[in-house]
């Protein structure tokens, strides 16, 4: 629940991973740091100062082995769970560089806005965390109405912006491909921008649930007072209904153990 992002916590972080070789020179970190139950879409960057730290100091300590929860939903998460799979590699590793080198291959020349769109979103998610107390309650793992409602809600219009920028960067990518497609390199560059829109789109869908989730809890979103109807990521309850069905099975949203599970945006801690 992003809990070292608390001053007080970061600051005990080095003693207490230091502290536990005293007991034993044969240990494992494991952590759920980075970690977050979130049902409703919301984008859960890198956080990249937590990053910088915790593997960093195992690996300084003499752990032998560390085992990190990443981010199920993939449409967000993968850039969380690629700079995991290279720390857990080389604990040593650049973690803005990672994180540039993954957004740069996967969404090519539309990298720069989402780049722009999670250091927004991580920063948000840190001055959250900061203001949080700190002693410990469960529903702070929990991306919940009151989360959303202060980090997500009020820049969901410049996420939007941001979106479709680095969207209209890679169709016009696309385009050139297209009209240049008489040598191999070329064929190669347009099976690369699909990809590149296909991990956008990937990004897209959980904004489009995040919208939906947002305005069926009574929040107001999007480019319209009356519901964000003008909104890229609007669909009508039927239109919304087919869209659950098409991605039942797909990487881009949150699933738990093999399941995916649709629940409104609830208050406090979550519970089934």
């Amino acid at each position: 629940g992003w809990g070292l992002a608390k001053p007080t916590y970061a600051a005990e972080f080095r003693d207490v991973v230091e502290g536990w070789t005293r007991f034993s020179d044969n240990m494992v970190y494991g952590s759920y740091t980075c970690w977050m139950r979130a049902f409703n879409g919301t984008p859960i960057p890198p956080a990249r100062d937590i990053l910088k730290m915790e593997l960093p100091i195992a690996h300084e300590a003499g752990y032998r082995g560390a085992t990190m929860i990443g981010l199920g939903a993939w449409g967000y998460g993968a850039p969380l769970n690629y700079i995991y799979a290279k720390l857990l590699w080389d604990a040593e590793q650049d973690v803005d560089a990672l994180f540039e080198e993954w957004l740069q291959r996967a969404y090519g020349p539309g990298w720069e806005p989402m780049r722009d769109l999670y250091a927004m979103i991580e920063e948000r998610m840190y001055e959250w965390k900061r203001n949080e107390t700190i002693e410990y309650r469960g529903y702070q793992y929990e991306v919940n109405y009151e989360l959303i409602d202060a980090v997500y809600r009020p820049v969901f219009d410049e996420m939007e912006r941001l979106y479709l920028d680095a969207l209209a960067k890679v169709e016009t990518d696309a385009q050139r491909a297209r009209l240049e497609m008489f040598g191999d390199n070329d064929a190669l560059a347009k099976v690369e921008t699909d990809a590149q829109r296909a991990r956008l789109e990937m990004f897209g869908d959980n904004l489009v649930m995040l919208h939906h989730d947002m305005r069926e809890a009574g929040m107001t979103v999007g480019a319209s007072a009356a519901g964000g109807e003008d909104s890229h990521f609007y669909r009508t309850d039927e239109q919304y209904q087919q869209f659950l069905a098409d991605t039942e099975f797909t990487l881009s949203l949150y699933r738990n153990y093999g399941e995916r599970d649709i629940y409104p945006i609830w208050h406090g801690e979550w519970s089934r």
